[in-house]
């Protein structure tokens, strides 16, 4: 089979946003990159499960409740946050999903409340729950490094005008600052894995939360696409900034747990 790829420059930048198979099937570039991005996650995620001797049972059903959430959590923020308006007026359009439209910031909303759910419903407990975060920090930053090519091809989420000698239509390429950044926090989190296998404490999954927040912070800053309101900074960015907050607060916290102060007696 001969496959075709259509090439479309529009003036956001996305340069082949769909790929032709033979002479009348037309696959969207994001759905695809999306695909090969959280299968080969599944692949790291499979070895971090089998390394860390967790329950592979329950943690690859996990993996498949999450996805489904946090594909719907991100179609729904779109909807909901950054274009009512136009949906309102054609709600049929809400399920053309090939026409893209995905938060990830609502995906990843969506995937842990759903997640959280789904571990309280199984185990009825909290206790080994750190263990379960920290597998699945590594696989989500590769997904998300690799779905970023995803959304540079179709030329969603794009920068700023610039005269930089690496802009893509004369913008920013602000989706490979986010694949770069987020493949070098992969490196960071599976680095950390590396050098200390039996850490499963929590601090990969909040160092992964807090190196995130910081790179979608500064990626925001570059961001000419709209995306909903904006108070000083979009939506994203302030979340951003929580989840910076968030993985400090949490970072001290262990540290402070695993190095406690001594007191004379």
């Amino acid at each position: 089979m001969v496959i075709v790829i259509q090439i479309e420059i529009n003036n956001n930048g996305g340069m082949y946003p769909f790929i032709q198979i033979g002479s009348s099937i037309f696959l969207p570039s994001f759905f695809l990159v999306v695909s090969i991005a959280v299968s080969l996650s599944l692949v790291v995620y499979s070895k971090i499960l089998i390394k860390k001797e967790l329950d592979y049972s329950f943690h690859i059903h996990l993996a498949l409740v999450l996805m489904l959430s946090g594909f719907v959590g991100g179609r729904l923020t779109h909807v909901l946050i950054e274009q009512p308006r136009y949906y309102l007026m054609s709600p049929e359009k809400i399920f053309y999903l090939w026409e893209g439209g995905y938060v990830f910031f609502g995906g990843l909303i969506g995937a842990t409340l759903a997640g959280l759910y789904y571990y309280h419903r199984q185990f009825k407990s909290w206790k080994m729950i750190e263990p379960t975060l920290d597998s699945l920090a590594a696989p989500t930053a590769l997904a998300y490094s690799l779905g970023r090519i995803g959304c540079l091809l179709s030329g969603c989420c794009y920068g700023q005008l610039t005269n930089v000698s690496w802009a893509v239509d004369h913008r920013h390429p602000t989706q490979i600052y986010a694949t770069l950044w987020e493949f070098g926090v992969f490196c960071i989190l599976m680095g950390l894995a590396q050098r200390t296998p039996k850490l499963q404490d929590g601090k990969i999954f909040w160092t992964w939360l807090g190196l995130h927040g910081v790179g979608r912070f500064w990626i925001e800053l570059l961001r000419d696409d709209f995306r909903g309101p904006n108070f000083i900074f979009s939506v994203s960015g302030w979340v951003s900034l929580v989840l910076v907050m968030m993985s400090l607060y949490f970072l001290c916290q262990k540290v402070s747990q695993s190095n406690p102060v001594k007191t004379n007696t």
